[in-house]
């Protein structure tokens, strides 16, 4: 076959955010936001609707979308653990494939042993970056308008302008960089909005009204999510703007049409929903995140699929929409099979989470997210079980009153432990654990009213 028709691996442009659920997007049904940019994402490629937060928590996600491992295999059961290297990461795997590697924004799995308090230590050196070798990061920090990076070296850079808007023309950098240059890139982009503080750029702050969801309760829960929901949105919308100069710069480069992109979120937030803040929650508005993937030579356009994809099952999955081989120890599955074909049979059932460091009783809770229920357990005995099918916002508990369907979401939950190796012990309490635990001060700053009503302390 002559070089010219030789088939070419496709770039791959990684975009995730920060605590971004997927009910606040225009392209999942959220008409007081916009969000045109991500929905021309949805448009020209697929939207999953069953994407699911695996362990919905900053460190713990971010490990599981390196490693393609769960959090009881990296040990990144919390925040402020030291992961090591120990894996082949997802950049090594790339790397491997014949793929420059970049990485921008947010890294925050590495802490060099430090406890919680050391919140912003140096990024890592040389194998600790997982194979990422073009490198703009931070460790963490959330102040959008005074931040900071490194680059190859140990000097500390300072951020000039709004973070996303910069560490996009960081990744801009980085493309234009790749100008004559053989084979394909692979470019990680992690942004710190919407997570708090939530503090929209001027342009993005101006006052509005905006219409609660249906399940956060009158009072302190109504007054919370007043405040911080136009906000929210607001940082969310700045995020479809410096998407959208990505997006563009991809299209005057040449390289819309041989360019993987995806934009999906590390979990959600419950901004009031329930009577409860931020997340590490198993309800919806925690656990399920935005999943938009576009690939104009090797997808299907307009598509919205039901596919159940978790955390784990990234890595893999790039990996073979890509033509990267996959290390063996990877946990998640290889799903491309079902982003080219969305109507091909045999997919997952249900998508897996857990989180044994939460506001529940150690050790946390653990569930399974189907077509039509969710379920969750706590120490091993029911918890929540609601029904998705014809209650959506989870206003429902009917534990107790369902007795085969909830027999059957527990034969789930128990197969699914299993078949990932999970279970209720946990050897080590590590990172930030004693933060969220029941009676912590962190645990009573969370309860908008909900606390009493998930009955936490049995």
């Amino acid at each position: 076959m002559p070089d010219r028709e030789k088939p070419t691996k496709p770039n791959l442009l990684f975009v995730f955010s920060d605590q971004h659920r997927a009910a606040a997007t225009g392209c999942y049904g959220e008409k007081q936001i916009a969000t045109p940019h991500m929905d021309s994402l949805a448009r020209d490629g697929l939207r999953l609707d069953n994407c699911v937060s695996t362990h919905p928590v900053c460190c713990p996600y971010r490990a599981s979308l390196i490693t393609g491992r769960f959090a009881h295999h990296t040990g990144m059961l919390s925040n402020y653990i030291d992961i090591g290297h120990d894996y082949v990461g997802l950049g090594e795997a790339f790397k491997r494939g014949g793929y420059a590697t970049g990485y921008v924004g947010k890294w925050h799995i590495y802490f060099e042993g430090q406890e919680y308090e050391g919140t912003n230590c140096h990024v890592p050196p040389g194998p600790y970056r997982m194979g990422f070798d073009w490198w703009a990061a931070s460790n963490g920090g959330h102040n959008y308008y005074k931040w900071f990076y490194w680059r190859d070296g140990p000097e500390r850079i300072d951020g000039r302008e709004y973070q996303p808007f910069e560490q996009v023309d960081l990744c801009k950098e980085f493309i234009d960089s790749r100008k004559g240059q053989e084979g394909p890139w692979c470019l990680v982009l992690s942004w710190g909005p919407p997570h708090t503080p939530y503090k929209p750029p001027p342009g993005f702050d101006g006052p509005r009204d905006i219409k609660l969801r249906g399940n956060v309760p009158a009072g302190k829960a109504a007054e919370y999510a007043a405040d911080v929901t136009p906000k929210y949105y607001g940082l969310t919308e700045s995020l479809d703007v410096a998407l959208g100069r990505l997006l563009q710069h991809l299209d005057a480069t040449g390289q819309r049409e041989n360019t993987v992109v995806v934009y999906t979120s590390d979990h959600g937030d419950m901004l009031g929903c329930q009577g409860l803040k931020f997340k590490r929650w198993p309800q919806d508005e925690s656990v399920n995140v935005p999943f938009l993937i576009r690939w104009p030579k090797g997808l299907p356009a307009g598509v919205a699929s039901t596919l159940h994809l978790g955390t784990p099952d990234l890595y893999p999955t790039l990996c073979g929409l890509c033509g990267v081989d996959v290390p063996t120890r990877v946990d998640g599955r290889d799903l491309s099979a079902f982003l080219r074909d969305p109507q091909k049979s045999g997919g997952p059932s249900h998508a897996y989470a857990s989180m044994a460091y939460a506001y529940t009783p150690w050790p946390g809770w653990k569930m399974v997210r189907s077509d039509d229920h969710v379920y969750v357990e706590k120490a091993g005995e029911p918890w929540m079980l609601y029904d998705r099918r014809n209650d959506p916002l989870q206003t429902v508990n009917l534990v107790g009153q369902r007795g085969a369907a909830q027999k059957e979401l527990r034969a789930m939950l128990a197969q699914s432990m299993a078949a990932c190796g999970d279970s209720w012990q946990h050897a080590t309490q590590r990172g930030d654990w004693e933060y969220w635990q029941p009676g912590s001060k962190k645990y009573a700053e969370q309860d908008l009213g909900g606390m009493e009503t998930l009955d936490l302390k049995r």
